[in-house]
């Protein structure tokens, strides 16, 4: 299968979707690259809306700078995934810093 075709499916902020390309497309390089950023973008904006989430919590009711930190996570991270879905819709190796940054750590 072509790795364009999958790519995609990385940034759908669904978690366990990052693996489609990899297995859609063993082997395709173009495929693994969007693979591993979109899962780490995924990945990280379920650990940052979590961790939200805990600071929401502690706060008490009615804290409203943690309503207003999850709604800036979610749509700056939202930002990032349409980014990348249509990168790797049009077949381009776009890389977004933080996740890229991350990813070229443990690669």
């Amino acid at each position: 299968m072509n790795g364009r075709a999958v790519a995609w499916f990385a940034y759908v902020p669904i978690p366990g979707l990052w693996l489609v390309p990899l297995w859609g497309a063993r082997g395709d390089r173009f495929a693994r690259f969007h693979a591993i950023q979109g899962g780490l973008l995924v990945a990280s904006l379920y650990l940052l809306l979590l961790l939200c989430g805990f600071y929401s919590y502690a706060r008490g009711p009615g804290a409203m700078d943690a309503s207003i930190l999850s709604a800036l996570v979610f749509l700056s991270f939202l930002g990032y995934l349409v980014v990348g879905l249509v990168a790797a819709g049009r077949g381009r190796y776009l890389r977004l810093r933080p996740a890229w940054d991350a990813a070229t750590r443990w690669l």
